[in-house]
């Protein structure tokens, strides 16, 4: 409702990544952990238009270095890593 309410155009889907066609999203969210995001990384990839971009939490900088690895295998670029304590995200952008 809030963006609707802004004049923002926006159709928001709760479930897994596999459930959509490819290359549909313009953003997509993941606060699930690193090995889980690490195994998901193709298929939210595959998700997002050219471009998109994923927000990606629930892990620990300990852990950061090899996500973003694995980010990168899947065609990421990585934007930002904000972190909040103990916890750290990456915000990351699907190549062209």
């Amino acid at each position: 409702d809030y963006l609707t309410g802004q004049g923002i155009p926006a159709l928001l889907f709760t479930g897994s990544c596999r459930s959509i066609r490819s290359r549909v999203a313009d953003v997509a969210a993941a606060n699930i952990g690193a090995r889980v995001i690490a195994d998901l990384a193709v298929p939210v990839a595959a998700s997002l238009k050219p471009g998109g971009h994923a927000i990606l939490t629930g892990f620990t900088a300990a852990e950061t270095g090899r996500l973003e690895q694995r980010v990168a295998e899947a065609g990421f670029r990585v934007v930002d890593t904000p972190s909040a304590g103990e916890w750290t995200g990456l915000i990351v952008e699907r190549s062209e």
